[in-house]
Parts: C-alpha cells; sequence; structure tokens
C-alpha cells in the first residue's frame, strides 16, 4: 500500500511505561479534544509532572524531537498527534502551555504546522 507522502506514525507515545505502536500505518487526523486527552494520558504515564514537559506545534514531529530537541531513541517519552489544521494544533499546545504550565513556544504556527508533540524534558534534550 503506497501512502504517498502522508505522514507515518510508528510510536505515537513511546516512553519507559508506555509504548503503543500503530504499525506503519498513516497518522489520523485528530480533535483538539483528543489530541489533549492523549497527551494528558502520555504524561500521566511518565511521571504527571506537566512542568517538566514540553509541548510545542512542527510540521515535521520525528525531526522537531530528535534532531532540534535532542531526544534518544530510548527511553525518553514523547508523543506527536496530527490535528486537523495548524490553528488545532497551536491551540492545542498553547492550552497547555497556558493551563497546565508546561513548556513551548509562543508564536504563531506556519501553514505546515500540523502536529502537536510533547516530551518529557531531561538534561540532555533541548531545553
Amino acid at each position: 500500500m503506497d501512502l504517498g507522502s502522508q505522514p507515518y506514525c510508528r510510536l505515537e507515545c513511546e516512553g519507559p511505561k508506555v509504548g503503543k505502536v500503530c504499525g506503519e500505518q498513516a497518522m489520523a487526523t485528530k480533535s483538539r479534544t483528543q489530541i489533549i486527552d492523549d497527551i494528558e494520558d502520555c504524561i500521566a504515564r511518565n511521571g504527571a509532572n506537566f512542568a517538566e514537559w514540553y509541548v510545542g506545534f512542527t510540521g515535521s514531529p520525528k525531526v522537531k524531537l530528535f534532531n532540534h530537541h535532542k531526544l534518544k531513541d530510548k527511553g525518553d517519552a514523547w508523543i506527536s498527534r496530527l490535528a486537523k489544521d495548524e490553528y488545532e494544533a497551536h491551540e492545542v499546545a498553547e492550552f497547555f502551555r497556558t493551563n497546565r504550565r508546561t513548556k513551548g513556544p509562543g508564536g504563531q504556527p506556519t501553514d505546515n504546522d500540523l502536529y502537536v508533540y510533547a516530551y518529557k524534558m531531561k538534561p540532555h534534550t533541548k531545553p
């Protein structure tokens, strides 16, 4: 099955305590509420301290997580979800930053920032 340029997800929520594999299927878009619920569930399963988490938005979650934020393939807790559009992705990240007091970027999304991602910050991650 050729999915062309559709986004893929291999690990939806990866961490020492969670690992949901969705195989090599295209990631389906989720509603704002579903994304918030999924991220809150991931955080709860990995320590439940919102202040230790970074929630952002991007067009390329794996590049952002592993190249920019320097997560490691093994042992780091993270999650990414595909929003309906860049505005919903931004709203979810802003919800976590303002209401749950996670770390995260301010500013406005670009047309390609369709993904919301979150990771548990550690000494080796940036920030």
